[in-house]
């Protein structure tokens, strides 16, 4: 019991000691900058304030927020016999000044606890300071345009040159509100010499596809880093680098645009491909037709749906779309391709109506219209057996007819006889086989008779095999032919070369294989038929083994 109670209260003063050391607290790297430097912000929660919500003020009324993230600790440390149980969490933030001046970082709350104001200073740097530090690093940043439609496309392209001994993160792609952002290409590098120095470029380029009119602020790209050798006696620089922010006018969709869907494009084409048999329908059978549009400057997100929902005469079985985006140095385009299967319900002259796809060619800033153009179609009725009539045939067709007749007789008297004789080579070829697989059972002369324990095994099998059928088990009788087969024809490779030998089998051998591996396999499976032909086979089987027997006794006399 006093052991107990010792241990509990070393879990007490543990805890007690670790949150006795709860507070929040917010530090900064430094406080005095310039408007191009960049400042880190750590705010550090210990234990008990972890579940605590911690309320930020606003920082971005004189600082913009570069980044964020945040981390934990949890340790135990023991010094001099005391236990320190050590847990917090960072809110770490990066921030550039959004002037000069002294500047005021709010204190920052979480429940009871408050933080102390920070002032920072921020200095203007001076013109040759800033060439200082471009020497080492600096960005090159543009856009394609800055007035566009909502939905269109815009590409924004970051350089961003820096020398050797350059440390830091390439930054990461813009987050823009109420805007699709898409990786137009995987990040390139190269070299480039600029005033007769030698920088190396990292370059990456975004599609941007602005989904709401109005003001639309790409916001300054940030770098930093360091620069030096590295090693571990050398001061390495803290440097940094900022690119210029750009402001894109975001128009509306245009009061003259006339679409039910708005396609802001640089171009849109569309095409249909018919079945080869389309010219030539009839009722009831289908017609595949294939839609293809082709759109460049437009991100897949925004592809409208120009699916047909109903032909007069016509019953329609669209698949969906297949869409495939391709990235190019040009942006993104997209083709998508919708196939449809087009089943005509009454005969006639079936009209198919045009498709027209309304879109704004932002090239030339005005509404075109890609367009199929109606179709008709000669729907016949399906074929129906009647008694046609025939005209009187005049005395001079009638030689010709005569003539044709004879001709014919004579064609279908040299068919017959080349049945007639392919039946016979068939019949030989059977018999063949058969004695070839009766062979198997009796490879020497001596083993005409099989042993009597052989003859066994192989009429349980065939009893368990009709048992397998009455009960219409068909794993169990697959599994009883394979082993009926194996004993009776061991030198057969499979079912199917048993089959070429006794047909009579085929047909419900396969459908059994059909039934257990098939696509479409039916739901039970009857084993009467195939029990019938298994009895069928036995009786056959044993009257061509006789056969056989004279046979070869009569070729090879004792």
């Amino acid at each position: 019991m006093l052991k107990k109670t010792g241990r509990n209260l070393f879990i007490l003063l543990l805890s007690f000691n670790g949150y006795s050391l709860a507070e929040l607290t917010a530090t900064v790297d430094k406080t005095i900058i310039s408007d191009i430097d960049l400042l880190t912000l750590t705010v550090r929660a210990t234990a008990e304030s972890f579940d605590e919500e911690i309320k930020f003020p606003r920082i971005e009324d004189n600082f913009e927020i570069v980044n964020q993230s945040s981390r934990e600790n949890r340790s135990i440390s023991i010094i001099n016999g005391e236990t320190t149980n050590v847990s917090y969490k960072d809110h770490v933030f990066t921030l550039r000044p959004k002037k000069t001046g002294d500047l005021t970082i709010p204190s920052i709350i979480a429940g009871m606890k408050k933080t102390r104001a920070i002032r920072i200073r921020v200095s203007e740097k001076t013109n040759a300071q800033r060439q200082m530090m471009k020497e080492f690093v600096f960005f090159e940043t543009n856009v394609n345009k800055d007035l566009v439609y909502v939905q269109e496309q815009i590409l924004y392209t970051v350089k961003l040159f820096y020398r050797d001994s350059i440390r830091g993160d390439f930054p990461q792609a813009p987050n823009l509100p109420n805007t699709v952002i898409e990786n137009i290409e995987e990040e390139k590098r190269y070299e480039s010499i600029i005033n007769g120095r030698r920088y190396y470029v990292l370059e990456k380029t975004y599609a941007l596809f602005p989904q709401n009119s109005g003001d639309l602020t790409i916001p300054s790209e940030s770098f930093v880093g360091s620069y030096g050798l590295g090693g571990v006696f050398s001061n390495r620089q803290r440097i940094s680098a900022t690119s210029k922010k750009h402001q894109i006018k975001v128009k509306p969709v245009p009061a003259s645009f006339e679409g039910k869907h708005w396609i802001p494009a640089e171009k849109l084409t569309i095409k249909e491909y018919w079945d080869e048999d389309a010219k030539k329908m009839r009722v009831g059978e289908p017609a595949n037709r294939k839609i293809e549009i082709f759109i460049k400057g437009l991100d897949q997100s925004m592809l409208p749906d120009h699916s047909e929902e109903r032909i007069e005469g016509f019953k329609l079985y669209a698949d969906p779309p297949l869409i495939n985006q391709t990235i190019s140095p040009d942006g993104l385009s997209i083709v998508s391709t919708t196939t449809i299967a087009m089943i005509p319900t009454v005969s006639g002259n079936l009209k198919v109506p045009a498709i027209k796809i309304p879109w704004w060619n932002v090239k030339t800033n005005q509404q075109e219209m890609a367009i199929i153009p109606e179709q008709f179609f000669d729907v016949t009725a399906l074929e129906k057996t009647a008694t046609i009539y025939q005209p009187p045939v005049s005395d001079v067709s009638k030689t010709e007819i005569k003539e044709t007749i004879i001709d014919n007789f004579w064609f279908w008297t040299s068919m017959s006889l080349l049945m007639v004789w392919l039946t016979t080579v068939w019949r030989w070829l059977s018999t063949y086989r058969t004695l070839r697989s009766i062979k198997t059972l009796n490879p020497t002369r001596s083993g005409d008779k099989m042993t009597t324990n052989t003859a066994s095994d192989i009429e349980d099998i065939f009893l368990a095999l009709q048992k397998a059928c009455d009960k219409n088990d068909a794993s169990e009788a697959h599994k009883q032919i394979t082993l009926w087969r194996s004993k009776l024809f061991p030198k057969a490779g499979s079912l199917f070369e048993l089959l070429m030998d006794f047909p009579d089998l085929s047909k419900e051998f396969l459908a059994l294989e059909n039934f257990l591996y098939g696509k479409d396999r039916l739901t039970q499976w009857e084993g009467d038929k195939l029990s019938e032909e298994l009895l069928i086979f036995r009786k056959n089987f044993s009257k061509k083994n006789n056969q056989r027997k004279t046979l070869e006794s009569s070729l090879n006399p004792i």
